[in-house]
This record gives structure tokens, sequence and C-alpha cells, in this order.
């Protein structure tokens, strides 16, 4: 959906999308009555009367991919604006086949080690940030995949 415009009884919503990835709503309140004000509030809990955001964080890149003996270390690029990292570890390009997802909360930790994988077996890396606004979390981009083989 583009940039449009909806009506609703007392108040415009402005809604607009950017890049599939990041939502930025902009609200913009006439006097409203409590009737109207507390089926808004239901809609969007209390962030009701003013909701800002902000887009995702700028993509970080894979320095490092290390592949050991069933295991492998990922190292990327510290983003200072990021709450935290996801990262992504698949057999296949597309990261369907044995996925395995990690979330790190930490802003500081800029490596992970990966466990548990099959040996000589090629596997595919990926990883994106985020950052927490009301609550919820709003992802950048991936970064390029890059691929290791485990020895």
């Amino acid at each position: 959906m583009k940039n449009s415009a909806f009506r609703k009884t007392n108040f415009w919503m402005h809604y607009f999308r950017t890049n599939q990835r990041a939502i930025r709503l902009d609200f913009t309140f006439s006097p409203l009555t409590d009737y109207f004000r507390s089926i808004f509030s239901s809609w969007y809990g209390p962030y009701s009367n003013v909701l800002k955001t902000t887009t995702a964080t700028e993509k970080t890149k894979i320095s490092k991919v290390k592949g050991a003996k069933k295991k492998l270390t990922v190292n990327w690029k510290k983003i200072s604006k990021a709450t935290g990292y996801q990262i992504q570890v698949a057999t296949d390009k597309k990261f369907t086949k044995n996925l395995k997802s990690f979330n790190i909360s930490k802003n500081k930790t800029t490596s992970k080690k990966v466990k548990k994988l099959k040996s000589k077996k090629k596997y595919y890396v990926r990883v994106r940030t985020y950052r927490k606004v009301a609550g919820k979390k709003v992802y950048s981009g991936w970064s390029s995949v890059k691929n290791v083989k485990t020895k």
C-alpha cells in the first residue's frame, strides 16, 4: 500500500510504508469524544495518544565466517544503533532446509559460535540487526549471504 489516508469519524490516520521492512505510522488527532478515544485505545493500546516510530537500523556486514569440526563461527560488523542481532544458518541459499535461528540481545556482541552441525557440509549464513520500538522488534534487511564448509 503506497501513501494513503483513511478517514475515521473524528481523526485522520496516515499510513506510510517504507520498503516492506520498516513501518512508519503518524497520527494527527482532532478532539475526540471519550467513546471514540476508548475504541482507538483498544486498537493501539497505550500508544494511542502519541505514536512515534523509527525505521530499522542499517544492515550489518559479515566480516568473517570460519568453519571447524561440527561447528562454525560468525563475526559481523557492530551497528551502534541496533538493539540486537538475528543470525540464520541453513544448508541452502534460500534458508529453508535445516534452518537455525539465533537472537542476540546485546549490541556489543559481534560473534557467535554455532554448534551441533554436521561435518563436511556446506552452510549458508546471514545476519540482520533489529531495534526495539514501542516493545516490538523492527528489523533491518539481511546482510549478504556467506557460505562455509564445516570440517
